[in-house]
């Protein structure tokens, strides 16, 4: 597989390198940095290295209809402050 066209990272070693670092600086979102929604997508979620316009509308919009963090939905379906 060879990208082109990339402003910075013209070669394999450096693109190596660079995912290299990304990946031991990576972090899990902890819930005090202000997000409100967030999903988790695992490789299984879409075995296919191409998403497609259609793909990622579905999932954003998935994103879009789901509850904000920290609160949860009433039985009468009024978003409430979560208790935890």
């Amino acid at each position: 597989m060879t990208g082109v066209d990339h402003p910075t990272i013209k070669d394999f070693e450096h693109a190596s390198q660079v995912l290299g670092r990304f990946c031991s600086q990576f972090r899990y979102p902890q819930p005090d940095e202000g997000y409100e929604k967030i999903m988790y997508l695992k490789p299984s979620d879409h075995p296919s290295d191409h998403w497609s316009p259609v793909e990622i509308a579905a999932v954003l919009s998935k994103l879009e209809e789901s509850t904000p963090r920290g609160r949860r939905v009433s039985d009468g379906g009024i978003l409430t402050t979560s208790s935890s």
